[in-house]
């Protein structure tokens, strides 16, 4: 059995956990800073469709919202997807919408065979899902037949959720070719 620690050695010890834990938070919280330093979008950012940041295009998106003040786009910046959910702020002299990021997810990469989809699939809640899937043909039917991720976006409270891949269902009945 080992002989007990001095008091001293015990708090040494105890100080030794403490700094490496504020060490790791300190170096998780700067990559959590890095990937949104990487895409240079970032929640707060305000652009416009003409005035995206250096090596960010846009990926689609579409407009949410009773009055058309609110979007989700789908941008690549530097080979990372972004998800963002956005508020109209104003309008300029040729009425080029104006968006500030209210929230952002950056998406996983895509494997072999994965789309990613935000028109046809059904989350637990109401509203926008996208998923990231493999789809299979029907004679009737295109479905998702694997979705690895989802993600839901909540409205009211202004943020995305990520879902359980399970809950989501995602398929169209006609041809779009």
């Amino acid at each position: 059995m080992p002989a007990p620690r001095e008091p001293d050695e015990y708090l040494s010890a105890l100080f030794a956990m403490n700094v490496a834990a504020l060490i790791l938070t300190l170096l998780a919280s700067s990559s959590a800073w890095a990937s949104s330093e990487t895409t240079s979008l970032r929640i707060g950012f305000h652009y416009s469709a003409n005035d995206l940041p250096e090596g960010c295009r846009s990926e689609g998106g579409g407009l949410i919202g009773a009055n058309h003040d609110l979007s989700v786009a789908q941008f690549n910046c530097r080979g990372q997807r972004v998800l963002t959910f956005n508020r109209l702020t104003h309008k300029d002299s040729k009425g080029s919408p104006h968006w500030e990021i209210v929230d952002l997810v950056n998406l996983p990469m895509l494997r072999k065979g994965e789309s990613i989809n935000d028109i046809d699939c059904i989350g637990p809640m109401e509203g926008y899902t996208l998923a990231i899937a493999r789809w299979r043909e029907a004679k009737t039917r295109t479905h998702a037949s694997q979705i690895s991720y989802a993600v839901h976006l909540n409205i009211s409270a202004g943020r995305f959720e990520t879902v359980n891949p399970n809950l989501v269902k995602c398929e169209y009945f006609e041809d779009r070719n």
